[in-house]
């Protein structure tokens, strides 16, 4: 931007509970990063989904207020995960044209699945649950 000027800011403490975090305190003056949000898509008109990889959640945001409208996945998801939906460490929440959101689970490292996948989920915002529409799995990791 020309002026430099901050359009908007957010921060996830005082939104994203530090207990939420999978990623343990450093007992040094290390910095922690306990939500490490990496991914930002403007999802809707006036909400932002975004990726905190250290909670192991989405949220979708309200821009006017900043306030989490949904938690998707992590400690106290809003949202009931389908069989194998969950993520961890996840990476670059996208929504899609059709509504569904892909996902890249990092899973693998540190290791809580076998191996990272992408995913992609369908949120039902009435009924609160999600469904895993496809799972991309490399094949030679399987071997």
């Amino acid at each position: 931007m020309r002026t430099g000027l901050v359009m908007w800011e957010w921060h996830a403490l005082g939104h994203i509970p530090l207990l939420d975090s999978y990623a343990p305190a450093p007992h040094d003056a290390t910095p922690w990063y306990y939500a490490h949000v990496n991914s930002i898509d403007p999802s809707r008109p006036g909400q932002l989904l975004i990726s905190a990889r250290n909670t192991w959640a989405l949220y979708e945001l309200n821009t006017r207020s900043g306030q989490v409208l949904t938690r998707i996945g992590g400690r106290h998801s809003e949202v009931k995960l389908s069989p194998g939906a969950a993520t961890a460490f996840q990476h670059d929440a996208t929504v899609l044209p059709n509504g569904d959101i892909s996902i890249f689970d990092n899973g693998a490292v540190p290791k809580v699945h076998p191996q990272s996948r992408g995913v992609v989920v369908a949120v039902d915002s009435q009924s609160k649950t999600d469904t895993l529409v496809a799972e991309y799995d490399h094949p030679l990791a399987l071997s």
